[in-house]
């Protein structure tokens, strides 16, 4: 579901609105559970000062998507609009001030799932029940339970929903959300990917990569069918709580190569057209769960003119991208 304002809204609002809109669904149907969105952008309420690159989203309409049906806005009876742009020229976007409207209600009736951060000790073990009480905000039911309620406590405690609303179900399934710390750690991990322009540092590389790594995958050209189809295999294989390491030539990449799990290229080869940039770079940008910026480290021998030459049209290339650039000098 898309939404659409008539000026820009703060990421805030925006998904305070879209929370109120979750939970008011949750209410009317409980089977939907939490796991009934695949996501919300903006993903959230602030990037660091520092940060320039928000989320990465993928825009409806997409051409190729589009022709088997997907990527499309759709009407009640889910068939696409036959005519896409008139139907989105004709849609009235939402003001601020209606938002904002709706936000303040919501937060007022207590209308938007929130999910506590977990209480944590300094060597990491989750102590959920050690959460300080909202007492501004308690969770008040709406309606009156059953008389009788059966719980059972197992691995999880379970409660039996005959006689429950949806409006109380979902309530239960607010008060019992908190963020895992685990996942968010996992999230958190870092998929590099090193270019180089020579097999002979690819050998390098990977041989001092080794015992560092878990996943160290080398990608080259020349590979036939069936080896290239074992890598994508292996790189699919892995889990997201395992590192891994990709390293390839720049001519592999270039060919049409795509992981959405990549957030940070290691740019060990001098090139100076944006475009080529532009492609390398572009691999990070990738949609994938948890992925919320990206980081390019380009390495430039500063006393090789040609060198600072070509990397001075790399900043301006990453400029136009949206990315910030902090220089770290050292000798080798």
């Amino acid at each position: 579901m898309w939404i659409f304002f008539n000026k820009p809204v703060p990421a805030r609002t925006a998904r305070m609105l879209g929370s109120s809109l979750l939970t008011l669904t949750l209410e009317k149907r409980h089977q939907l559970g939490l796991d009934s969105y695949d996501r919300m952008f903006p993903n959230q309420d602030t990037l660091p000062k520092e940060k320039k690159l928000g989320n990465l989203i993928a825009l409806p309409l997409q051409r190729l998507p589009g022709k088997e049906g997907n990527a499309l806005f759709v009407d009640k009876h889910y068939e696409p609009y036959k005519d896409q742009w008139v139907f989105l020229s004709s849609l009235r976007k939402m003001t601020l001030s209606e938002v904002e409207a709706i936000v303040r209600e919501a937060e007022r009736k207590g209308d938007v799932i929130r999910i506590a951060k977990s209480a944590m000790e300094e060597e990491g073990e989750i102590k959920p029940w050690n959460l300080p009480m909202d007492k501004k905000k308690p969770l008040l039911l709406k309606e009156p339970l059953p008389s009788y309620m059966k719980f059972v406590l197992s691995n999880m405690l379970y409660v039996d929903k005959v006689g429950l609303s949806s409006s109380q179900i979902n309530q239960f399934i607010r008060m019992a959300a908190f963020q895992n710390p685990e996942f968010y750690k996992a999230q958190s991990m870092r998929s590099p990917i090193l270019l180089t322009d020579r097999t002979s540092h690819l050998e390098y590389f990977e041989s001092k990569l080794q015992g560092f790594a878990k996943n160290v995958i080398v990608l080259r050209g020349g590979m036939g069918k069936k080896q290239w189809k074992a890598i994508q295999e292996q790189i699919r294989s892995i889990p997201g709580d395992q590192e891994r390491v990709l390293l390839a030539t720049g001519r592999f990449i270039g060919e049409g190569f795509d992981d959405a799990r990549l957030d940070t290229l290691f740019l060990v080869m001098p090139i100076s057209w944006k475009g080529t940039l532009q492609q390398y770079a572009g691999r990070l940008h990738r949609l994938y769960e948890g992925k919320h910026e990206v980081q390019v480290y380009d390495y430039v021998d500063i006393q090789v003119p040609t060198f600072m030459r070509m990397y001075k049209k790399r900043l301006k290339g990453y400029h136009a991208m949206g990315y910030s650039e902090q220089a770290i000098t050292f000798q080798v």
